[in-house]
């Protein structure tokens, strides 16, 4: 068993590491980090040193804000719900919508009528 790297009071990224925390199911150790943002989180000490893991999930949110904002594309449909009807085929405003022969009242549950009880996704067993 190798000797555990002490880590602490380095920074990786967005993330500077407070103390240990503790070994994970394969080995690695765990450190608690503090994060540019505020925010603290549990990193493996491989993800760290490896750059794999560099914020709390802050910079991937600012990464995506930014690429989405600098898509004409994207700028041109903001705001507008109706672009943004369809995604894998379903219209997400009429899937949102009651059926006129929906007699539950609730989305995604219909009567059985084999075992007289309601069934569906929605449904509480």
């Amino acid at each position: 068993m190798q000797k555990r790297i002490d880590l602490a009071n380095q920074t990786f990224g967005r993330l500077t590491v407070i103390s240990f925390f503790g070994s994970s199911s394969n080995g690695n150790a765990l450190w608690l980090c503090q994060c540019q943002c505020g925010n603290k989180c549990i990193v493996d000490s491989q993800r760290l040193q490896k750059g794999f893991t560099r914020s709390c999930g802050c910079l991937r949110s600012e990464i995506s804000r930014l690429n989405i904002k600098a898509n004409n594309q994207t700028k041109k449909y903001m705001g507008n719900p109706k672009n943004f009807q369809l995604i894998n085929r379903t219209n997400l405003v009429a899937s949102t919508l009651k059926r006129s022969n929906n007699k539950s009242g609730v989305i995604g549950v219909s009567w059985d009528k084999t075992a007289q009880k309601g069934s569906g996704a929605n449904f509480p067993r």
